[in-house]
């Protein structure tokens, strides 16, 4: 579902614009994703999304200095595996699961 956002975006001079965005699925329409933003998103520690990156390959981007970036796709497998976790699923399976899918 596609939600209309207004957002404040402030100039060098202090004067205030009006800018209309869109978000789907709670997802702010941006290319990457820092770590803290996608644990927010999913509601889970930072140390759970980075554990789960290790363990299952998912893959992300590296910014200079190593800061993880994720795209859509990596946090749709980290959604995946946050499921099938809940479900109650072990990690050697999930894994193997979503190396089928690849």
């Amino acid at each position: 579902m596609i939600e209309p956002v207004m957002i404040k975006v402030y100039s060098p001079r202090g004067i205030v614009y009006k800018r209309r965005s869109t978000t789907r699925d709670n997802m702010p329409l941006k290319t990457y994703w820092s770590i803290g933003e996608v644990a927010e998103m999913l509601k889970i520690e930072v140390q759970v999304v980075r554990y789960w990156c290790e363990r299952m390959d998912i893959q992300m981007n590296r910014e200079k200095g190593l800061h993880r970036r994720f795209n859509e796709e990596a946090i749709n497998k980290i959604k995946l595996v946050q499921k099938m976790v809940n479900d109650g699923i072990r990690l050697w399976k999930i894994k193997e699961t979503l190396k089928k899918k690849s």
